[in-house]
């Protein structure tokens, strides 16, 4: 139908246009800035799920790093018991000699010394090296324990509590006194319970009698150090299987969530090149659509 007020091929012609054009700035947009949703309108769905997808990705990265800071920490105090460990061994050594009665007063003197001061040695480790102020592993508090929270997930649900005893302030006297020396010190980890005390014995090496028994002592604390560094090699070793178990749901996660959010740079293009050529093609049909409305003022001459 011939009609000079409606002009339908042209009306086609810009609406195949305006299509063309709108689907070519969203390729451009995606090429551009390499994703696919670039705002909800793009994906309702696909942005709602890729949203929870970071989110979940970014408290793994962070659970990653405390995992990482858990294990740095109770390294460090595995360190300080296998330092302990070696001082109560030479301790042990000391009164293992002391209780021989072939030596001399003056021999048990010097052997005293040395193990008053590996008894103050003994307390300064436990002082600076387990103790890191209010959020240490021990709080050196009397009479107060401290939960430690190791949170290795992404979620509130996915955290271990291990309960650390504090060290009692009063028991820390490693000198010689009337009753003897304050030996040895006690780290117990019971139930992920580490208690850490320093115990009057009275014992002293003065006398092959109180040699002996120091020595019984001795060897029950290091079995405790040993038994203690059993329990946080055991937890070190679960808390770096969670950090590998981490890893790999980071790696799949991040890959669950390029699947919605990347966009295809190979398809993106190819439409691209197509949504050009229309718009290019509805251009010239819009010029020449225009032709037909001047073919009315023909019929009228």
């Amino acid at each position: 139908m011939l009609s000079m007020h409606t002009n339908h091929a042209s009306l086609a012609a810009i609406n195949a246009a305006g299509r063309s054009q709108r689907s070519l700035s969203v390729s451009n947009e995606r090429l551009a800035t390499g994703y696919r949703i670039n705002s909800g309108q793009d994906d309702a769905a696909g942005l709602q799920i890729a949203t929870r997808l970071h989110a979940q990705n970014a408290g793994m990265k962070t659970a990653m790093r405390n995992t990482q800071n858990s294990i740095s920490k109770l390294q460090t105090m595995d360190s300080v018991l296998e330092s302990l460990n070696r001082s109560m061994s030479r301790m042990q050594e000391l009164a293992t000699q002391a209780a021989d009665g072939s030596y001399t007063d003056a021999d048990r003197q010097a052997m005293q010394t040395e193990y008053d001061e590996l008894g103050r040695q003994n307390e300064r480790q436990v002082k600076e090296d387990l103790l890191y102020g209010e959020n240490g592993l021990l709080t050196g508090k009397p009479a107060n324990d401290f939960l430690t929270r190791f949170q290795f997930g992404a979620s509130a649900e996915e955290s271990t509590q291990y309960q650390f005893e504090t060290l009692y302030n009063n028991a820390l006297d490693a000198t010689r006194n009337t009753s003897g020396v304050n030996v040895p010190y006690q780290v117990v980890l019971p139930d992920h319970t580490i208690e850490t005390r320093v115990t009057d014995t009275g014992a002293e090496l003065l006398t092959s009698g109180g040699a002996n028994a120091v020595i019984g002592r001795i060897n029950t604390a290091i079995n405790l150090v040993a038994q203690s560094r059993s329990e946080l090699g055991a937890l070190i070793n679960r808390l770096d299987h969670t950090f590998n178990n981490l890893q790999t749901a980071v790696e799949n996660g991040q890959s669950a969530e390029g699947r919605y959010m990347d966009a295809d740079f190979a398809d993106e293009t190819a439409n691209a090149t197509v949504q050009l050529m229309l718009l290019q093609s509805s251009t010239a049909m819009m010029r020449k659509s225009n032709v037909t409305p001047a073919l009315v003022i023909s019929l009228l001459q």
